[in-house]
């Protein structure tokens, strides 16, 4: 195939996760998905630790691990200034496949995609992802901004923030706003897929679907039915966002007709049993008596929390002794009422992935067992609270680290239950795309071609 002849569709769904997909398949809520499913291969996806989208978006753009890209969660090290700054398309450190195919000659759509802010200048259209904050920088190329403004009276930029009422769900009707806001949401992401994938020239399109991420955080025990607090007339509310979201995947697949597509997940979803506060328990173990903020060095401690990761700056105590330290003291940490361990095991950054680059820092990584997640907190809440409801941080479902993918199209052989890594991607996408695959990637082609 030419180029030209090629028209590769990439959907990415914030979150999805097979272990809600099954029930709803088996349902038949999911009919688009389901022949995705028969028609081509798909499994579990393997993505990175932290379970964050932004690390996993950067090894999908780069096809490298988190630790060369020096991003473990939302924030990188700003290391003249020692503060966490969020990261985005510039703290990206080695080149992506994206503007490897867009430097051969294809032409791409992307819509807000995670880290495309501030837009890559590519070979075709950017519309950036849902951390955009002014409504003036975030398209590309900026003429293009002109355009969709004329045929759009305003562009909808997902934000999970602006959906949540304050303080949690109230009563039902707070739920059924929340869930009618998600689909609005979709809905406008699909508006503008539409236009763009019909009035632009592109071979390669990149969609991502962020409402199912916000809604399986608030409402993760309306679609697992595994979950104690399931009830058949709140799963029937969601399964309408779920019929919705299908629906729109098979319109921008009509309406794209691409010889190949994509449909995946850069990390799962699971139920929340209970939330592990990381200051109270560096307080416990003696490393801090008082409240740590993100973004924001603490002295004397020197230590920046971002949720997952933890920022140790080792130049202060020497030889990673408090990294040491507080990964013995994470891992002793078990669940009062079950006896359970909550952290699976704390991670060396540079043992869990190969190319460290944060020279001056220690980078401690959690890994989390099944059901438990994390905050910053204080020091003066307890080490683990309880969330049973939808409440005011909308953690009644975590991030998990198996995601979902299915590729199918022209070319594309038919095999059940193959497990590939999140990293498998892009070399497989440039393979499909005849492109070289830079040796630096850490992943590998999936054996998916005919």
């Amino acid at each position: 195939m030419q180029i030209n002849q090629k028209k590769f569709l990439c959907l990415s769904l914030d979150g999805a996760s097979w272990s809600g997909f099954d029930f709803l398949m088996k349902e038949r809520t999911l009919p688009v998905i389901t022949s995705l499913v028969n028609s081509g291969s798909y499994g579990s996806l393997h993505c990175m630790l932290p379970t964050f989208t932004y690390p996993n978006w950067a090894s999908f753009w780069t096809g490298e691990n988190p630790s060369r890209q020096g991003i473990f969660a939302f924030n990188d090290i700003g290391i003249s200034r020692g503060l966490l700054r969020k990261v985005d398309w510039t703290s990206l450190k080695s080149p992506t496949w994206l503007e490897q195919i867009s430097n051969n000659g294809f032409k791409i759509i992307s819509i807000h995609a995670p880290l495309t802010l501030p837009p890559p200048q590519i070979n075709g259209f950017v519309i950036a992802d849902q951390h955009t904050i002014t409504t003036e920088d975030f398209i590309y190329p900026p003429d293009f901004a002109g355009i969709l403004k004329t045929r759009f009276k305003e562009l909808h930029l997902p934000k999970a923030e602006q959906f949540f009422p304050h303080g949690g769900f109230k009563d039902s009707s707070d739920i059924d706003k929340f869930i009618e806001d998600q689909i609005w949401s979709i809905k406008q992401t699909k508006e503008l897929a539409e236009y763009m994938l019909t009035e632009c020239s592109w071979n390669v399109a990149i969609i991502h679907l962020f409402a199912t991420d916000p809604l399986q955080h608030a409402l993760w025990h309306l679609i697992d039915p595994r979950h104690p607090g399931f009830e058949i007339e709140g799963h029937n509310k969601v399964v309408k966002f779920f019929k919705e979201l299908d629906s729109i995947i098979g319109h921008l697949i009509k309406i794209a007709n691409p010889t190949a597509k994509l449909v995946f997940s850069s990390h799962g979803f699971v139920s929340t049993k209970r939330i592990f506060n990381i200051s109270r328990a560096l307080a416990e173990a003696g490393i801090s008596r008082r409240r740590l903020f993100t973004r924001k060095i603490v002295k004397p401690e020197n230590i920046l929390l971002d949720h997952k990761a933890l920022y140790i700056q080792n130049k202060k105590f020497g030889n990673g002794d408090t990294a040491n330290k507080i990964i013995r003291a994470f891992e002793r940490v078990r669940d009062p009422e079950s006896g359970s361990l909550v952290i699976k095991k704390a991670w060396h950054a540079r043992e869990l992935y190969d190319g460290f680059r944060q020279d001056g820092w220690d980078v401690v990584i959690l890994e989390f067992n099944e059901g438990y997640t994390s905050r910053n907190g204080d020091a003066e809440s307890p080490i683990l609270s309880d969330l049973l409801k939808p409440g005011k941080d909308y953690l009644i479902g975590t991030h998990t680290q198996t995601g979902v993918w299915i590729l199918s199209g022209e070319g594309i052989i038919t095999q059940p239950g193959f497990d590939a890594s999140i990293t498998d991607l892009p070399p497989t996408i440039l393979t499909y795309l005849g492109q070289k695959v830079p040796t630096r990637m850490d992943g590998k082609v999936l054996p998916v071609f005919l």
